[in-house]
């Protein structure tokens, strides 16, 4: 299912990809989540042909959307398509046979590239966990962009879908719901083609910092300590050292450069200890446990 919002520019591809898929039993669902701009127009003859399910609703945020997408479907297995990627044509097939090999399994999920930067990579994939990973999830999304997966839609349904207070990183709280439920297994196998642009939600690093951080509070607790560090320091890491400022535009990188230096600055406000010696170890100045504490 596709939750859109303002994408009428891009949907249509999207919905080629999926349309273009070498599995052919689907149903494909778009809710429209109250856009302004033109998307409804674009999405009409789709409707009214009925290759596409329509679903407009107020705008109420991807979260949302997808669970009346989920409420919806009527197949075994349901796949989460964000509006402006793209499915490389045998994601389908080769997912849903994978899932109907081993029962057990509650998802498949694959590898992505950014649509664009084919020399960038969000996710080191090779390492990417398969089985019950509750502790590599509450580590960092593995998974990444909804758009990767194949799950079966009772168990999506068992977890009551996506989590509608969160805006970002609501599909990584999912995962990690998901897991404690059963297993899931990683191919290293293309499933996705994720865009970036200007308008990406993921550009916005401050605010998904903020998200994540309760996605983290969620699921560690007041003992978390470590874990929100360890979060703050790989925002860090990911967008500065993985060279995602390469793939923004000018006027925006000076604002992100500042978000970027918030998540620095809220690491050394939740373990200043740990960030004191990380710098005092680049100094090449040693620093034993004893004395930093």
């Amino acid at each position: 299912m596709i939750p859109t919002y303002n994408r009428g520019k891009h949907i249509i591809e999207t919905l080629d990809s999926v349309f273009a898929q070498t599995f052919k039993s689907i149903e494909v669902i778009v809710v429209n989540d109250g856009s302004s701009d033109d998307s409804a127009d674009v999405l009409r003859p789709y409707s009214e042909s009925g290759q596409i399910q329509y679903i407009e609703q107020a705008n109420a945020g991807p979260a949302t959307s997808r669970n009346r997408g989920l409420a919806e479907a009527k197949g075994e297995f349901v796949a989460f398509l964000d509006d402006d990627d793209l499915w490389p044509n045998d994601k389908l097939e080769w997912q849903v046979a994978v899932l109907k090999s081993d029962p057990d399994l509650l998802a498949v999920y694959g590898s992505f590239t950014l649509l664009g930067k084919e020399h960038i990579k969000w996710v080191d994939f090779d390492t990417s966990p398969p089985g019950m990973i509750r502790e590599e999830l509450c580590r960092g999304n593995y998974v990444g962009s909804p758009g990767v997966a194949l799950i079966r839609t009772a168990a999506v349904r068992t977890i009551h879908g996506f989590d509608v207070s969160l805006k970002g990183p609501e599909d990584w709280d999912l995962w990690i719901r998901l897991s404690e439920t059963g297993q899931s297994r990683f191919i290293n196998r293309a499933a996705l083609l994720y865009r970036v642009h200007e308008k990406s939600v993921s550009g916005d690093y401050w605010s998904m910092y903020t998200q994540s951080m309760h996605v983290v509070r969620k699921h560690y607790g007041s003992a978390g300590q470590r874990a929100q560090y360890r979060l703050a320091c790989d925002f860090v890491k990911t967008f500065v050292v993985n060279g995602y400022f390469e793939t923004l535009h000018k006027s925006r990188r000076a604002g992100s450069f500042l978000q970027v230096l918030r998540c620095i600055l809220m690491a050394a406000l939740i373990d200043p200890i740990r960030v004191l010696r990380r710098l005092a170890n680049k100094l090449g100045i040693g620093v034993s446990p004893e004395s930093a504490q």
